[in-house]
């Protein structure tokens, strides 16, 4: 088992984050846009009331979102800070660096099963870039979405849990927990509890009788969050509009491939089947001896079935819409989760068998290039937007309390225009963002 990385993998690694995270906090949005609004309740209730938080309950869906963790985070956070939003977005980015710590800790641990140094220093660097990568600049730029990345956490931690080379009832309750952490924070989190049943259920070195315990109480869990999701105001399940099946196939299909070709739909099904190909000849590879094979790659499939089932999720969701909103950019945060999965399938078992090894080589690294020009085009994207509002704040400060007629609103928030009034008039009132 590799103990340390090479100086030139560790400097790699670090650049990526670093990258991300410097770009971040110079180019994120400090006016508080759209969903941004929905805080506003609870921090006039925070400016009347000092720490209080008894708003927060009885627990309300917002927008599909339990958002209870996320809330608890972004409200002390925005109170304490007049509502600056660098705070929402560095809780963020710290949340995704607990999450990137899980993941190491997955990789690390595959590298040692397989006893190759060689996986770890390639899979390292590459899920650091897939997670930190500046496609999802759309979540990283805005200081409300602090929620989708408590769901990051979740899964990744969850999975962790779950792949334990022994499954313990510590490792059961701390999966329950973190799940727990991610349903109440997020909805996208609901995918992972038929993936996280299946993780016990595939797991190969828990007796039998365990296994049928922790499986389970994990339905069970599943019942009663699905219950309480349902009795507690949500008009999700009411709202799907269905479509015929191939839509949901074709959505599922443009959501995976956004987090490499979003600037390219006519890539989409090529590359899904390059990749699926290329994956297939791995797992052919590792047929014949099965039980080591999901020892190795369960976390991997795990988030790979996960990204699957965020991406219906969404597609049920969002499908009035049409197919163009596989593509939202802050999705991209969980279709990153396939690729990671597909590309650590690929890694463990080329690693093992290095024949063709510079044909996978040359095809990572054409994925990676692609994920850069996504990248670019989402954050030039999103600087561009930064620069917007920017320009905004002042006209709306100083034209308080109208509205300045020059201002694209739909750019700010979808609320009608009577909304946003009342809403600067408490912001002004309280001394919040733009007003402080």
């Amino acid at each position: 088992m590799i103990k340390t990385l090479p100086a030139r993998h560790i400097l790699l690694t670090a650049a990526i984050i670093l990258a991300t995270v410097s770009i971040t906090l110079l180019w994120h949005f400090q006016l508080v846009i759209d969903d941004d609004y929905l805080l506003l309740p609870y921090l006039h209730d925070w400016h009347e009331h000092p720490f209080s938080l008894h708003g927060l309950f009885p627990l309300k869906v917002l927008g599909g979102h339990w958002l209870l963790f996320a809330l608890l985070i972004q409200i002390p956070i925005a109170a304490l800070s007049h509502w600056n939003t660098l705070y929402a977005v560095l809780a963020a980015l710290v949340i995704l660096g607990m999450a990137w710590m899980y993941m190491l800790r997955i990789l690390r641990r595959t590298g040692g099963q397989i006893a190759s140094d060689a996986f770890f220093v390639a899979a390292l660097p590459l899920c650091t870039f897939i997670m930190w990568s500046l496609d999802q600049s759309g979540n990283f730029f805005w200081g409300w979405q602090v929620a989708p990345y408590l769901a990051v956490l979740s899964i990744t931690a969850t999975v962790f849990y779950l792949t334990q080379p022994v499954l313990t009832c510590t490792a059961f309750t701390a999966a329950i927990t973190f799940s727990v952490l991610g349903i109440y924070s997020y909805s996208m989190s609901f995918a992972l509890l038929p993936v996280a049943f299946l993780l016990i259920i595939l797991h190969q070195d828990t007796p039998a009788h365990r296994k049928c315990i922790y499986a389970a109480l994990w339905a069970s869990y599943s019942a009663i969050i699905i219950w309480h999701y349902h009795h507690a105001g949500s008009d999700t399940l009411q709202s799907i509009a269905m479509e015929p099946p191939f839509f949901y196939i074709n959505f599922v299909a443009h959501f995976l491939s956004a987090a490499i070709v979003r600037f390219a739909d006519d890539l989409t099904w090529p590359l899904l089947m390059i990749i699926t190909v290329l994956a297939g000849m791995g797992i052919r590879k590792s047929w014949r001896n099965w039980s080591m094979f999901l020892r190795l790659n369960l976390p991997y499939l795990a988030f790979m079935a996960f990204a699957c089932g965020a991406g219906l999720m969404t597609g049920l969701g969002r499908s009035a819409f049409g197919l163009g909103q596989a593509g939202v950019s802050r999705y991209i945060t969980f279709s990153n989760f396939f690729w990671i999965g597909i590309f650590c399938i690929i890694l463990t078992a080329f690693f093992q068998h290095t024949k063709n090894a510079k044909v996978i080589c040359a095809i990572l690294l054409c994925c990676v290039a692609l994920k850069c020009a996504n990248s670019a085009q989402v954050t030039r994207k999103n600087i561009n937007n930064t620069r917007y509002f920017e320009t905004v704040a002042p006209l709306l400060v100083h034209a308080y309390p109208a509205l300045p007629p020059e201002i694209a609103y739909n750019r700010i928030t979808l609320w009608p225009n009577d909304k946003l009034r009342q809403d600067l008039k408490l912001m002004h009132d309280d001394g919040l963002n733009l007003f402080h």
